[in-house]
C-alpha cells in the first residue's frame, strides 16, 4: 500500500522575507544551494568558500564549474532578482543541464507579485502564464500547489487537467522508454518556505504512477 502523509495544506508562513530561510533562498544554483542548506543544518557553513555563498556565481568562476559537469550549472543561468525579490520555490528538472524554473516573490503596493522564470530567460525560448499574479498575503500550502498546477507555456502542448509539474511526469511517460519512477524523479518541486511541497508532489508521484498502471492493465 502506498504510503500517506499528513500534510498540512493549510500552513502559511508568515513571511517570505526576514526568516531563516531567506538565508539560502536566492541562491540560484542547485547544487550550491543544496550544499549550503546542508552546511547550515550541521553547523559547517563556516567552512564552505565565500565565493560560492552568493545569489550568483562570477561568470570565470561559473564557466570552470561548468566545465567540471554541465549538471552541475542547475539553476546558476536563472535572471537576476529583481528588487526586494525571493524565490519561493523551484522546479528542478532532472535534464542534462539540470534545468530549473524558479518562482519568485517580491513586495509591491499590491501586496505580493509573483514571477516565473527559467533559464533561458534572455533568448525568451518560453513564455510563461500563472494565476493569480499577486496576494495579500503569502499563499497557504494548498494555494501554493494551485499555483504550481497553473503554470501554462505559452505555445507548448499541455494535457488538460493535471498540473504543470505532473505534465513534465506524462511527457518523460510518452516517449516510451523511462521507467515510471524515472517519470516522476524527472521533475521534482522544493521550496524552504514550504518545507512539505517535495513530500506531497512524492505523494502525488505515487497517485500517478498507479494511475498508469492501472491504465495499463486495462489495455
Amino acid at each position: 500500500m502506498a504510503k500517506v502523509t499528513k500534510i498540512d495544506l493549510e500552513y502559511r508562513p508568515q513571511s517570505y522575507w526576514c526568516t531563516e530561510h531567506a538565508v539560502y533562498a536566492n541562491i540560484k544554483g542547485r547544487f550550491r544551494r543544496e550544499s549550503i542548506a546542508k552546511a547550515i543544518t550541521e553547523g559547517t557553513v563556516d567552512e564552505i568558500p565565500p565565493l560560492i555563498h552568493g545569489d550568483s556565481l562570477l561568470p570565470a568562476v561559473r564557466d570552470v564549474t561548468g566545465a567540471l559537469h554541465p549538471s552541475l550549472m542547475g539553476g546558476e543561468y536563472l535572471p537576476a532578482y529583481l528588487k526586494g525579490e525571493v524565490e519561493i520555490a523551484r522546479i528542478n528538472l532532472a535534464s542534462t543541464t539540470g534545468d530549473v524554473i524558479s518562482i519568485r516573490a517580491r513586495p509591491s503596493s499590491r501586496g505580493i507579485e509573483y514571477r516565473v522564470v527559467d533559464e533561458y530567460w534572455d533568448i525568451g525560448d518560453f513564455e510563461y502564464s500563472w494565476s493569480p499574479r499577486s496576494s495579500r498575503l503569502p499563499f497557504p500550502m494548498r494555494q501554493m500547489i494551485k499555483f504550481l498546477n497553473s503554470i501554462v507555456v505559452e505555445g507548448v502542448d499541455r494535457k488538460a487537467g493535471i498540473g504543470y509539474v505532473q505534465n513534465f511526469w506524462e511527457e518523460q511517460y510518452g516517449y516510451g522508454y523511462n521507467s515510471l519512477d524515472e517519470c516522476v524523479s524527472f521533475a521534482t518541486v522544493e521550496s524552504p518556505f514550504y518545507p512539505s511541497v517535495n513530500e506531497w508532489y512524492e505523494e502525488e508521484g505515487r497517485r500517478w504512477k498507479q494511475r498508469k498502471k492501472d491504465e495499463a492493465s486495462e489495455e
